[in-house]
């Protein structure tokens, strides 16, 4: 006889809790360091899941949520494993993220297009929603063309006449 447990459906809210499996992983990987690689299969076998199931996905998540209050940083390598990374690792991820959210205004901008106010709050309300989406756009775009920091030194070098020599 199979055990009833065993193929028990969990809904979202009764869902099994991630909190053992992290558990598990930080206690596996405690000593991780800006560089590391955590390949899939070693946290495939520590808990039980496939790296392409829904539990892996939403373990990892909470395992690097935690991993972040510890202050790093882990990211994907498709397929592969998890890397600590550093510094210029995540300055680099700035750029996709800036043309995520331009994306991502310029796609609301046209949803909020769509509407047709029923009053004149709604029409208010709609039109300033629209103008904070083209803000965040215009500021995404300029910022995403400058993304170096600044090479100017902020005062000009004052060079001075050479002194006379006296001989």
């Amino acid at each position: 006889m199979t055990d009833k447990t065993e193929n028990r459906v969990y809904s979202f809210r009764d869902g099994m809790p991630t909190g053992p499996d992290v558990a598990a992983l930080e206690k596996r990987w405690k000593d991780i360091a800006i560089g590391d690689s955590v390949p899939y299969e070693e946290v495939e076998k520590e808990i039980g899941a496939e790296w392409r199931s829904e539990r892996f996905r939403t373990v990892t998540t909470a395992w690097r949520a935690r991993i972040i209050e510890r202050g790093l940083v882990l990211i994907c390598e498709p397929g592969r494993a998890f890397v600590v990374a550093t510094g210029e690792q995540i300055s680099a991820m700035t750029h996709g993220v800036l043309s995520h959210i331009v994306r991502q205004s310029k796609a609301q901008r046209k949803r909020l297009s769509t509407v047709r106010p029923e009053s004149e709050i709604e029409k208010q309300t709609v039109e300033h929603h629209g103008r904070m989406m083209m803000m965040i756009e215009r500021e995404s775009k300029k910022a995403r063309l400058n993304i170096l920091p600044n090479s100017q030194p902020d005062e000009p070098v004052r060079i001075s006449p050479p002194e006379k020599a006296t001989a």
